[in-house]
């Protein structure tokens, strides 16, 4: 809600064009400094959104909660409890009781604002950034291998369309695109399978396709249809490594340079192989969603059945230095160790979240370059990082993502000893350079977060002047607007705001609570709102009477006053179209998702424009219509002209 000083009656001429030109200027002058705060607002908004969107530190809820936007119905159930209570409140005029109220309630929205920038601040990251590299399809499959013997490292992705696109890794131009291979490929494996000096390239579909490393031509395509997955093992030590394929129907069938050398029926133990791996003496480990075979491909003898999961994830075989195999099974929730010696689950390992694949590999941790490969394994958003998994120690790394992960690997891609991740999502693969840096204390931002919001609720409970107000009614808005923005995804913003600029405007215009309530927490001079003065001198203090009377009497108010509702709701969508719009390039140099930021911006700028001819009246103004129309007008015209679609960022996964 906006409160603008009422215009004095002027009952005679002699100064009229003077104190008229003063006025207009003073208008100008408060009109352009509340214009001021929303840009600051916005700007700062845009720079620290990235640190919360990686940390995870949206208010509610994971992504099932912040995509559905029905969620906006439950925020705005919490703003009217709020408001109900801080107006029962102040009818028993109990004012102490709403200033412990809603200092309590900055407090915690400071600390919890603080932390994030705490922690990258203290900890910054050492990695390069994460680098993406557009594909005209979702990557759901990756590879990385010399394949055609030059020295340098081809990135294959499969992508949901069908085809398979090979990178050149050093500046990941297109090499080659295959055709439309039929259905959806789950799996790509880069080996030598025919023992000349190229590698070749298995993509599974319903079928197998193998390409030739040297012209990428199509040299086999294996079938039966309803091929799962695949490994590659030089099972007869040959040289040449054997394709071994699961089958939906519970078989494995190995294949030599093309042809079908055996097949496999194990459909009794299996429903179907979802998982295949195998051990250093070419036993092959095979397993569905609940049972685990170790099958000795020579004699096609089941040397072991486990059945103790009842789910599983991921299954990978852990090749021990001393010669002893063992295997780590992933549940939905947690790892286990199983040893193949013994015949038993030998220990819990800690829980990853959703783990859809695992594998071993060298990585760039310090203090761990150790001769023990690290266990690396993804789900859903999230890749964790565990150097001391096969030491019996349980600590790890992880990295959370605003993106699904589709498909992961490591490869040292520029030869300097360190491997680069590499990882399929949405539209392309994003690579970088990860350099972890020593475990973070979290204790000791959390700490500096509380003192610097105790001092900063202190000092505006003490000396609550105007410039007090507006400095930590600032960090307010942009605390809230971050936290928000990387909340609600597109859709749900934007019910949001369409659901708070009908609020706004009924509690302004028909009900008029929003007006009690503004001149409840005027009075208690705390920055939930800000006030722009229109001459030097003026004491937010001391600011007396009361709004309602002031507004019955027209007396003239030395100030404007924007409630923080009004800057932080519209700019959110700012936010939350930097968080979940993809930073595809533009065309000009600027990623498509911050060009609808700004236009966004230019929108609530507009908006507040014509507000302001209505505010300049004197009477409290509802600002959310205006504004978050604004706000909607300019991402809406903006996405169409960057990203050339009507789909406006919608996730409706959730229907």
């Amino acid at each position: 809600m906006f409160i603008y000083p009422n215009q004095p009656n002027l009952l005679y001429i002699k100064p009229f064009i003077s104190v008229f030109c003063e006025k207009l200027k003073n208008n100008i002058y408060s009109v352009i400094g509340m214009g001021l705060l929303f840009v600051i607002v916005q700007i700062i908004a845009i720079a620290i959104a990235p640190i919360y969107s990686h940390t995870q530190s949206e208010a509610m809820g994971g992504r099932e909660t912040i995509e559905n936007p029905s969620f906006a119905f439950f925020y705005l159930g919490i703003i009217l409890l709020f408001t109900f209570v801080i107006l029962w409140i102040a009818k028993r005029k109990k004012e102490k009781f709403i200033k412990v109220l809603i200092l309590a309630a900055i407090f915690m929205t400071m600390v919890y604002l603080f932390i994030p920038l705490n922690i990258a601040i203290m900890y910054p990251s050492s990695g390069d950034g994460w680098k993406f590299t557009e594909v005209d399809a979702d990557v759901v499959a990756l590879e990385a291998e010399d394949i055609d013997g030059d020295g340098v490292i081809e990135i294959i992705a499969g992508c949901a369309d069908n085809r398979i696109r090979v990178y050149e890794s050093e500046n990941h131009t297109l090499e080659w695109e295959s055709g439309d291979l039929g259905s959806n490929i789950t799996q790509i494996l880069a080996d030598n399978l025919d023992n000349d000096e190229f590698f070749e390239i298995a993509v599974v579909c319903d079928t197998i396709n193998v390409f030739s490393g040297e012209n990428l031509s199509n040299n086999w395509t294996l079938g039966p249809a309803n091929l799962s997955i695949v490994a590659a093992y030089d099972l007869n030590a040959n040289g040449t490594s054997e394709l071994i394929v699961g089958t939906e129907n519970a078989s494995i069938m190995i294949f030599e340079s093309g042809l079908l050398v055996r097949e496999i029926n194990v459909s009794s133990n299996l429903h179907n192989i979802s998982h295949l791996d195998t051990t250093d003496d070419g036993q092959i480990v095979a397993a569905d969603n609940t049972t685990i075979i170790l099958l000795d491909p020579a004699t096609e003898e089941i040397l072991l059945k486990i059945t103790e999961r009842e789910e599983i994830n991921a299954l990978l075989v852990v090749h021990d230095p001393s010669g002893e195999d063992n295997l780590i099974v992933a549940d939905a929730n947690r790892v286990y160790f199983y040893n193949l010696a013994s015949s038993e689950f030998v220990r819990r390992g800690p829980k990853f979240r959703d783990v859809e694949a695992m594998y071993l590999e060298y990585y760039s941790i310090p203090d761990y370059k150790d001769d023990i490969p690290d266990v690396i394994a993804f789900g859903d958003d999230t890749v964790y990082f565990s150097p001391d998994l096969l030491k019996e120690r349980d600590s790890y790394y992880y990295l959370r993502f605003r993106y699904d992960v589709h498909s992961i690997l490591s490869k040292d891609l520029d030869a300097d000893g360190d491997n680069e991740m590499i990882m399929g999502v949405d539209e392309g693969y994003r690579h970088t350079s990860i350099v972890f840096g020593e475990g973070a204390n979290m204790a000791l931002p959390i700490i500096i977060a509380i003192v610097i919001a105790f001092l900063l609720t202190l000092i505006v409970h003490k000396y609550p002047e105007w410039y007090v107000v507006d400095a930590v009614g600032l960090v307010m808005a942009i605390g809230a607007t971050v936290i928000l923005g990387v909340t609600f995804a597109i859709l749900p913003a934007i019910v949001l705001l369409l659901v708070l600029a009908i609020y706004d405007a009924i509690s302004v215009y028909k009900t008029k609570h929003m007006i009690s309530l503004a001149d409840s927490v005027i009075d208690l001079n705390l920055p939930v709102l800000l006030v722009i003065p229109k001459k030097l001198g003026y004491s937010f203090r001391k600011e007396k009477p009361r709004l309602k009377e002031q507004l019955e009497s027209g007396e003239e108010r030395e100030a404007m006053f924007m409630g923080l509702g009004d800057i932080v709701i519209p700019s959110l969508l700012i936010v939350s179209a930097l968080s979940f719009l993809p930073d595809t390039s533009s065309g000009i140099g600027v990623p498509g998702n911050l060009l609808v930021c700004i236009g966004t911006m230019i929108g609530i700028l507009i908006g507040f424009s014509v507000l302001m001819r209505y505010v300049m009246k004197g009477n409290p103004q509802a600002g959310l219509p205006l504004l978050n129309s604004g706000a909607i007008t300019g991402y809406i015209i903006t996405y169409i002209i960057v990203f050339g679609n009507f789909g406006f960022g919608f996730n409706l996964n959730f229907i």
